[in-house]
């Protein structure tokens, strides 16, 4: 369901408050209550069911909202009135409860993304292979990782188009979003990406390019892009894109992130450091011999 005054499970989300309807069916009341929402009749003709009455709450847990309840259908006729005494217990039982649950399933679907992190067995790995993962975690549309090209000091990625392997390659620098947060190593939150202005309160330069978005057939809006960054020395950037059901991403995204980007980041020096032994111990007599140059061999590897 959308968070949106679309419907009213979405209009007590995006406003925190309760809602107390008595007829459903009296659009002078929905209207004033709940202004554009339009009850959609057909649960009811396809249930054989009349709803009438509908209480709701949000549940919350240290502030946060973590669910929302709602009851159908008051047996007195004049509404829900009388609310029991116990409420305010269920309402914080129900919140600490929903929250448990939710923290078990990042957790597992986190120590998912470490253990694939660990199995990575070169670069390409983490650039390609955990996208499903994350879109899942963080309930995104999409989402790019970009690793460094250590010898040409540019951002790069790998995308899966079709059967293909497509390359991104990004300059480290003010006039592109990822390029930016590498830059300033630090991160960056984004409700709309078409918003002009709000990109020029960022860093007047700061442009979006939208030729990703015709070549993905996805309009980009909100974003969280994070700095991969171990030991001060910048590794990558992950990009975020779309949050599912809200408008922009929350602090609470950010601080799930920050504890992904730090294993993901420690994992690509590893992923680099392997790929520096691996071309000084079996390639340095090319080198030396002027077979073939230092840059050319990277280029082999990126």
């Amino acid at each position: 369901v959308p968070i949106s005054n679309k419907s009213i499970l979405g209009y007590v989300a995006a406003t925190g408050k309760s809602f107390n309807l008595k007829d459903s069916y009296d659009d002078d009341e929905v209207n004033r209550k709940c202004p554009g929402f339009f009850h959609d009749k057909t649960w009811d003709k396809q249930l054989n069911f009349i709803t009438k009455s509908i209480l709701c709450f949000p549940i919350s847990h240290e502030g946060k909202m973590v669910g929302i309840i709602q009851l159908i259908n008051s047996l007195d006729n004049d509404g829900f009135k009388d609310l029991p005494d116990a409420l305010p217990t269920i309402l914080r039982t129900l919140g600490s409860t929903l929250h448990k649950i939710e923290q078990a399933d990042i957790k597992e679907k986190s120590n998912d993304l470490i253990r694939m992190l660990d199995q990575a067995e070169c670069v390409d790995n983490i650039l390609i292979s955990l996208e499903q993962q994350i879109l899942n975690l963080f309930e995104i549309e999409m989402v790019t990782i970009y690793a460094i090209d250590q010898i040409e000091n540019k951002l790069y990625s790998k995308l899966k188009s079709g059967g293909k392997i497509n390359t991104i390659r990004l300059a480290i620098s003010e006039e592109s979003i990822a390029g930016y947060v590498a830059l300033n190593k630090q991160p960056l939150i984004i409700e709309d990406v078409y918003d002009s202005e709000e990109l020029n309160r960022i860093n007047p330069k700061l442009r979006f390019n939208s030729q990703y978005d015709l070549k993905t057939g996805i309009k980009s809006s909100s974003m969280l892009v994070y700095p991969l960054v171990d030991k001060g020395k910048l590794f990558g950037v992950i990009q975020l894109i779309n949050k599912k059901h809200r408008k922009s991403f929350t602090p609470d995204d950010e601080d799930m992130i920050e504890g992904l980007a730090r294993v993901m980041s420690s994992t690509l020096r590893k992923q680099f450091g392997k790929k520096e032994n691996k071309r000084q111990t079996k390639f340095q007599a090319l080198i030396n011999g002027a077979h073939i140059s230092e840059i050319e061999l990277n280029d082999c590897f990126s």
